[in-house]
């Protein structure tokens, strides 16, 4: 599950060695992960639907999504928004720089700067 964060190009510019480190922290963060977590994640995500509410929300709304993400992509999961959710605004990262490696800057000033309207 924890490949699910990064792009196919985010994965590319990683070297043998950075790799090589991701996945031995990969494997050790899910040996402490119930083997039914992904199940029950997947299943959860394919029968809730809430399509028919998104039009309620009236507050301005910010949608943060990567160009080349694997499982979310932005022309099904974001875009598709724009008709349903009155004013949402929809922020597309450019895959190369959507890799976390616990830098959360790129997101927290991404945040910051949709709120700071709220704070007039």
């Amino acid at each position: 599950m924890n490949s699910q964060i990064f792009s196919k190009r985010a994965f590319e510019k990683f070297t043998r060695e950075e790799l090589d480190l991701y996945m031995d922290t990969f494997v050790e963060e899910s040996s402490n992960v119930d083997i039914y977590d992904f199940k029950y994640r997947n299943n959860a995500v394919l029968n809730y639907n809430l399509e028919d509410k998104l039009s309620n929300i009236k507050a301005k709304t910010l949608v943060a999504i990567s160009s080349d993400d694997i499982y979310y992509t932005p022309e099904f999961d974001a875009y598709p928004l724009k008709d349903k959710i009155e004013n949402l605004e929809i922020y597309v990262f450019d895959a190369g720089d959507f890799v976390y490696n616990d830098d959360y800057l790129i997101f927290i000033n991404l945040f910051l700067d949709f709120l700071e309207e709220f704070k007039k």
